[in-house]
């Protein structure tokens, strides 16, 4: 799994804990970015698909920014 995948990750089992929801939308933008992301998680990708799904991380973080921080800043 790639490094932005990971962080990803980590990112909405941290947000579940304060916004389900915002977890829940964040993942379901990404899926909807690129379709194919559980299987392309469950098999190996070139470096094109790779970084195709990197990108579609980064974009989705930038939709959510805000709302990402807010979320982030209640678990302190």
């Amino acid at each position: 799994m790639n490094e932005t995948l990971n962080g990803f990750a980590r990112l909405i089992t941290a947000l579940v804990a304060t916004d389900g929801s915002l977890a829940r939308e964040l993942v379901e933008a990404l899926q909807q970015r690129v379709p194919s992301v559980l299987h392309d998680l469950a098999s190996s990708r070139d470096a094109a698909s790779d970084r195709a799904l990197s990108d579609a991380v980064y974009a989705v973080l930038e939709q959510y920014g805000e709302r990402i921080e807010a979320a982030l800043r209640r678990l302190d």
